[in-house]
């Protein structure tokens, strides 16, 4: 799992996407979430972590689909498979959360079409240099 996991990093890493770069870094996370590989198959073709925050609202970060697979749905079906999964956390919470890189049109379109709007704008969001757009929806 975690070798897949790294794998697909390596794959959307970049400006607009900061990836984890370690089994430690991975291990780390997982100690602070929950994370879910998404396959076709026997390849991996997504992830994605949920984090529930301590207001009770729930943050989807680490989300990355593999580029071969990208713009053809897998995006949206993986969100939307993800609140299913986390249903009874999801059910409770005030709204869900994301972050997304301003050049990363594609992610934000994607929030923003399942009901996500652009609330704030952090710099050096994930440590990386780098600001992130913040989306949140209020989770109805």
């Amino acid at each position: 799992m975690v070798d897949e996991y790294l794998e697909l990093e390596k794959k959307v890493g970049g400006k607009t996407y900061f990836a984890t770069r370690s089994k430690d870094e991975f291990l780390e996370k997982l100690g602070k979430r929950k994370i879910y590989l998404f396959r076709e198959g026997d390849k991996t073709i997504g992830h994605i972590s949920v984090v529930t925050k301590e207001d009770g609202s729930v943050y989807f970060s680490n989300f990355a689909i593999d580029p071969e697979y990208q713009g053809k749905g897998y995006a949206r079906k993986i969100i939307e498979l993800t609140r299913e999964i986390i249903r009874d956390e999801v059910k409770d919470a005030p709204r869900l959360e994301a972050a997304a890189h301003p050049d990363n049109l594609k992610a934000i379109h994607l929030y923003e079409s399942l009901g996500f709007k652009i609330t704030g704008r952090k710099e050096n969001y994930c440590g990386d240099g780098e600001p992130r757009l913040i989306l949140e929806k209020e989770n109805k």
